[in-house]
């Protein structure tokens, strides 16, 4: 992921944005910084606003979905588990945010039982149509995240406040973005795999004590938003046709 990625990315994102939204949008300056922590910030500061993203959420989503696209792809969704749960067992062990992980790669060839033999090749050949699943894997979820950051930036969420504060621009932030992937040509489904990483690290429990909601609480919060949409209503109007 570079800065054409996600210029394009922006573009995309334009389509479905009022005009207002487009200029704000387009006045902000993203960034992806080499870092081991993994974190997205909004900053503004006097008439500059940006957007960083670190590089270890970049790596730590990009593995999420070459694991989800061999295990999909390959019926092995025991794979994807087990190195879900490797990674936040690992993680947790030597600090929240630390990315010493294991490539899923290494991590695919030591387990044989449960994964398949799939090499990077298989990927870059796009067997099975791999190489592209795994793309918009990818690019939905890089896509989230962005979304999400620009409605802090809509939003005007840089003054001071507490944590319940802080907490409900978390949700509206995670609501707008989940809405906004229901746009068709998006995959909103995939899009949640940022939270789905938090989830994991959270071990899915519904206790914490961050400034963010808790994962499992924000992946429910989104999913609800979606089926309270006019879209969601929609989509489930053609499912029960």
């Amino acid at each position: 992921i570079g800065d054409a990625h996600i210029a394009s990315l922006r573009e995309q994102m334009h389509e479905h944005m009022t005009s207002q939204e487009v200029a704000l949008e387009s006045s902000i300056r993203y960034s992806i910084v080499k870092s081991d922590v993994f974190y997205a910030h909004p900053l503004k500061q006097g008439l500059r606003r940006e957007v960083i993203i670190s590089s270890a959420l970049i790596q730590a989503v990009d593995e999420l979905a070459t694991m989800q696209t061999v295990a999909f792809l390959w019926d092995r969704g025991e794979c994807l588990g087990r190195f879900a749960d490797y990674q936040r067992n690992r993680l947790l062990h030597i600090d929240m945010h630390s990315t010493s992980t294991t490539n899923p790669w290494s991590f695919i060839k030591s387990h044989r039982s449960i994964c398949p033999q799939v090499t990077p090749d298989a990927l870059y050949r796009n067997e099975k149509e791999s190489g592209g699943f795994k793309e918009l894997i990818l690019a939905e979820s890089i896509k989230w995240i962005l979304l999400h950051e620009f409605a802090h930036h809509l939003h005007d969420d840089f003054d001071e406040a507490d944590r319940k504060v802080r907490r409900e621009r978390e949700a509206a932030a995670d609501k707008y973005a989940s809405l906004a992937m229901l746009n068709p040509p998006e995959t909103p489904i995939l899009g949640m795999y940022p939270i789905l990483l938090f989830c994991y690290f959270d071990e899915f429990d519904a206790t914490n004590s961050g400034d963010h909601p808790i994962g499992v609480m924000r992946l429910k919060a989104m999913m609800n938003a979606t089926l309270s949409s006019p879209q969601g209503q929609a989509i489930l109007k053609l499912d029960r046709k």
